[in-house]
């Protein structure tokens, strides 16, 4: 307590005659900062208050305005109006002047160590090998994000089975936010119903949508002589079946079949190759039949795209209709990546990165690089993404499940 006497000296009456401002601001910081830095200073400061037996005084202060999430328009609206009991019981209990400097000073100290984040290196764990459709992506978005964030972004490739390498030991790091990681579909939605990884959806806070590529229905008309989803149909229903293809089980392209064979009635025999390269030779050597992939894909190999499924129209291929435009269902089915980070990370952190993701997300620079690529932009920001993530795991457990993989 010598430090707080010191502090507490010189603005004793600064502080009386402010005691509702100091009040309202040291509560909305303590409810406010749950840094792992600044989390003992806050319980030390509660501690305080509750060893005093100055029970109200606690008591109130866990009825003050919650800010996750509140904005700080509506806390300075509404604070002064619920915080007036603090003051009163404070007055009231007569706290000795140096503990209520104590507890200001360790508010002060928690508000300025969030202010302050990030003050080091962040690693971004890509869970593929360098030069994947992955790891190409997430160097797309690291020199936006090291600009805005002031920090040094640094990429840690941790390849393996399917990315579950590198997600476990990422949902493994501490949730400080100087770990995050750059995920696909496959790696979060479907893989932990395959392999009962030691991660589910409960082991991530999501932090933000980066792209989000629509697939489409692909065939190569030479050889199977579909040309339209009315002979794929026909080709498919009944008693007939056709070779569909693509990575191995679990992959975006597998779990596109099995939404178009639930949302038609189709069946399809998949028949998994090492990816889409090796597919892309069997669609054209006509092994097989179908092939769920991006339009872009289709323009690269010189397939026939036949539906985009997706709930609007490609902006780079207007004239490819969505599966709900040629009379069927609406379908929304792509590869997507985004930003996460482990279970537990601080929601002010989670809300930082972001709000700097939207806004690399949404920049030119970006936008045109990944245009140049053939990649489509999208940004939902944290509260949706993780409801997007969530409905996302749960339709493919159950697509999985259909397709007896789970």
């Amino acid at each position: 307590m010598e430090f707080a006497s010191r502090f507490a000296s010189p603005i004793t009456s600064w502080m009386c005659s402010h005691l509702k401002l100091i009040c309202i601001y040291s509560t909305y910081l303590w409810k406010r900062s749950s840094l792992a830095g600044s989390r003992s200073t806050l319980r030390y400061t509660r501690k305080l208050l509750i060893n005093m037996d100055h029970s109200k005084i606690a008591h109130e202060i866990e009825r003050s305005p919650n800010a996750h999430p509140i904005s700080t328009q509506k806390f300075w609206t509404e604070g002064p109006k619920k915080c007036r009991k603090i003051t009163e019981n404070i007055r009231e209990a007569h706290m000795p002047r140096t503990y209520l400097a104590a507890a200001v000073a360790t508010a002060v100290i928690a508000g300025a160590a969030f202010a302050e984040y990030p003050e080091k290196q962040i690693n971004l764990i890509v869970p593929f090998e360098p030069g994947g459709g992955t790891d190409i992506t997430a160097r797309m978005v690291q020199p936006g994000l090291e600009k805005l964030l002031g920090q040094k972004l640094v990429i840690r490739n941790l390849e393996g089975a399917g990315g579950t390498v590198g997600a476990t030991q990422l949902s493994q790091m501490d949730p400080d936010g100087y770990s995050i990681g750059y995920m696909p579909i496959g790696t979060m939605t479907t893989q932990p119903h395959i392999r009962k990884t030691s991660y589910n959806a409960d082991s991530w806070e999501p932090i933000c949508m980066v792209i989000s590529d629509a697939v489409s229905v692909l065939v190569n008309p030479e050889h199977s002589g579909i040309n339209s989803m009315d002979e794929l149909i026909g080709a498919a229903s009944g008693g007939n079946q056709l070779i569909s293809a693509g990575p191995p089980p679990g992959s975006l392209p597998h779990i596109g079949q099995a939404a178009l064979a639930k949302s038609y009635g189709l069946n399809f025999k998949y028949v998994p190759y090492k990816g889409g390269g090796p597919t892309a030779k069997a669609l054209t050597a006509g092994d097989v039949d179908v092939f769920i992939n991006t339009p872009n894909f289709a323009k690269r190999f010189e397939f026939t795209p036949l539906a985009l499924m997706a709930p609007e129209r490609h902006p780079d291929f207007p004239d490819l209709p969505t599966t709900a435009e040629l009379g069927g269902p609406e379908m929304d089915i792509s590869i997507w990546f985004g930003l996460f980070a482990p279970a537990g990370t601080d929601s002010a952190i989670v809300q930082k990165l972001s709000d700097v993701c939207g806004e690399v997300v949404n920049s030119m620079e970006f936008t045109s690089l990944a245009s140049e690529r053939g990649n489509s932009p999208k940004y939902l920001a944290a509260q949706d993404f993780k409801a997007f993530f969530q409905a996302e795991f749960d339709t493919n457990a159950e697509l999985l499940s259909d397709a007896g993989l789970k």
